[in-house]
């Protein structure tokens, strides 16, 4: 699979931001907006901010507020670029005076040494959020810091072929749901960034599970296929994510032209040696094809699968008669010697037939390459 996503980019870094001459403050600010961040590059409201050892909100305790408002549920980004001249503490909770920051599982602290920091918490409704960046002593120093906030909404978004999306979740067991509606018949990829964690399931437009959860890792370059028919709608639910970090998913495709029957009646010929590529999808009755065996001689079907959620392949003789099947799972190299005779593993001639099939039809699909010798 080709790569799909670009690095996370941090806020700070998204923007061409330069670090000038800014006023002093004070202690709560007027309240940002957070711009919903669908695509990765959706770039991030941005505000300018200083604070010294006298601009006290607590006691002892100097620093700014800043109000954000998030329009829905989701996972708020935050992004700090400065220079500090006292180490400090960054909070978010709904409590303007800082109690609550354990519902939103932001609490950090920062240094003199830090100079571009991003930090995520957990937005569990709409409203308004107060973000407190402080330092604690009475000591002479000036913090100056650029400040840039968007969030991730747990919202239902579709989902655009080779285009990258921020994904993120409050709960490791909270679903993020792409809908995808497939323009060609195909394979499609999903695929997120490394060093991340995710599980996806796909569902059909009734939104009924037609493949069941699989985990994106390291195992599987951190991607899975699936196969897609034209005009049918899909629903991928995201879920497991790394608790409050932000991920990055993206989908690709790649057309498959195959050419099979729909039918027995219907089944295509298929010379020796000639490699076919199909599809089966999710509620297809099967995939057919034929082939003949000029003499008595030892016959091998080899079936390749890819991106299978368990197909059988079925084996008939001249007159329909069953043969034989057998289950295929995906990523498999299947060598099925034909024993159709008087002879262990010696085929008698005459035509035979193949069929290419879901076992349960209301899940399984699956792409693969038939041939034989």
């Amino acid at each position: 699979m080709k790569k799909l996503v670009k690095s996370f980019l941090v806020v700070a870094t998204l923007l061409a931001m330069t670090m000038g001459m800014a006023t002093l403050v004070s202690a709560v600010e007027p309240t940002v907006t957070a711009p919903e961040m669908i695509y990765t590059t959706d770039k991030p409201a941005v505000r300018s901010y200083v604070y010294n050892q006298d601009m006290k909100i607590d006691g002892s305790v100097a620093g700014v507020v800043i109000p954000v408002k998030v329009a829905s549920p989701g996972v708020v980004q935050i992004g700090l670029l400065g220079t500090f001249e006292k180490d400090g503490y960054i909070s978010a909770s709904k409590d303007q005076n800082g109690d609550g920051y354990l519902q939103t599982g932001l609490y950090d602290s920062f240094s003199t040494t830090d100079t571009n920091l991003t930090k995520f918490f957990n937005a569990k409704t709409a409203g308004t959020y107060y973000i407190r960046v402080f330092s604690i002593g009475n000591d002479a120093y000036t913090n100056r810091f650029t400040f840039g906030v968007r969030y991730i909404s747990l919202k239902d978004k579709n989902l655009v072929l080779n285009k990258s999306y921020a994904i993120a979740a409050p709960d490791y067991k909270d679903v993020q749901t792409f809908k995808y509606k497939a323009k060609k018949t195909g394979i499609v990829t999903v695929g997120i960034a490394k060093e991340f964690s995710a599980s996806i399931e796909v569902l059909n437009g009734k939104r009924k599970q037609i493949i069941s959860r699989q985990y994106l890792s390291d195992s599987n370059s951190y991607a899975y296929s699936f196969a897609v028919k034209k005009g049918q709608t899909y629903y991928i639910n995201v879920s497991g994510m790394s608790y409050l970090k932000a991920n990055v998913l993206g989908l690709s495709f790649k057309n498959v032209k195959e050419k099979s029957g729909k039918k027995k009646a219907k089944a295509v010929n298929i010379k020796a040696k000639k490699k076919f590529k199909g599809i089966v999808n999710v509620g297809d009755k099967g995939d057919w094809y034929k082939f003949t065996n000029k003499k008595t001689k030892k016959v091998k079907i080899l079936l390749n699968t890819f991106n299978c959620e368990d197909l059988q392949i079925t084996l008939y003789d001249s007159k329909g008669k069953f043969i034989g099947s057998k289950s295929c799972y995906t990523g498999t190299k299947y060598k099925i010697t034909l024993t159709y005779g008087s002879r262990y593993g010696i085929a008698k001639k005459g035509k035979y037939y193949i069929k290419i099939s879901g076992r349960n039809k209301k899940k399984s699909s699956g792409y693969y390459e038939l041939s034989w010798k």
